[in-house]
């Protein structure tokens, strides 16, 4: 965020510039998060600042194993 903040604070960015910046800060986030879920880094080696996950959630939430991610691909139906 802080490498787009003068661009977005500006007034004469235009609605398009502004569009294209939140459509590029999506894509660096969502290849951000992969290498989170990966454990290929943690989240704070990223900068992330992440909620601490607590009571029922944190029960429900479970991460994907290689095996869970492997079974749940062989359920997918080919051609979509």
């Amino acid at each position: 965020m802080a490498k787009w903040q003068p661009v977005l604070a500006n007034p004469k960015t235009t609605k398009a510039k502004r569009k294209q910046i939140v459509v590029a800060m999506g894509r660096q986030f969502r290849g951000y998060w992969w290498r989170v879920r990966t454990g290929r880094c943690s989240a704070p080696q990223l900068g992330l600042r992440l909620k601490p996950v607590t009571g029922a959630v944190a029960e429900t939430v479970a991460r994907p194993t290689p095996t869970s991610l492997a079974h749940a691909a062989s359920r997918v139906s080919p051609g979509g």
